[in-house]
C-alpha cells in the first residue's frame, strides 16, 4: 500500500487503476491499520478531479480525496 514519497496506494480487485492518497503517511494514515481495515471490504473512494498530464497520459493513476467504509470516513482531504 505504500507508493511515492509517503503516499498511500490503494488497489482494487478488477480495476487496473492505481489510487493514491498524496503524502498520506505524513497526514497520519497508518498503512498497516488501513490495510487491515480495507482488505476484502467494499469501500467508497472519492477521486479528486483528474486532469490530463504528460506524467499520467492514460489517467491510470488517480488521486483520492476521501475513503469511506460503511459510512465511516477513514480519510478525508475535503
Amino acid at each position: 500500500m505504500g507508493g511515492g514519497v509517503n503516499d498511500v496506494v490503494i488497489t482494487l480487485e478488477g480495476d487496473d487503476r492505481i489510487y493514491y492518497i498524496n503524502r498520506g503517511q505524513e497526514r497520519g494514515v497508518a498503512l498497516n491499520h488501513l490495510a487491515q481495515q480495507l482488505t476484502g471490504e467494499q469501500i467508497e473512494l472519492h477521486a479528486i478531479r483528474l486532469m490530463w498530464s504528460p506524467l499520467n497520459p492514460s489517467r491510470r493513476v488517480v488521486p483520492v480525496g476521501r475513503v469511506t467504509l460503511e459510512q465511516k470516513v477513514l480519510f478525508t482531504d475535503f
